[in-house]
């Protein structure tokens, strides 16, 4: 288990440069994440509502209802 600690430690932390990059590219994967659960999330929640209600063309633009 150490080997894993060693080798995590070693690519991600151990240098600013690469610690830097980890938490910008993890913090936009987590944006890109949360921003679709949660729209996913208010499209269930209030589907059947005529203002909230959202339709998706063939080419994935929205278009409103």
């Amino acid at each position: 288990m150490s080997r894993v600690h060693d080798l995590i430690y070693n690519t991600f932390f151990k240098r600013n440069s690469a610690f830097v990059a980890t938490c910008f590219v993890g913090a936009f994967a987590f944006q890109i994440s949360f921003d679709l659960g949660t729209t996913a999330w208010w499209d269930y929640h209030n589907r059947g509502r005529y203002r909230y209600s959202r339709t998706y063309d063939r080419i994935g633009e929205l278009e409103s209802v």
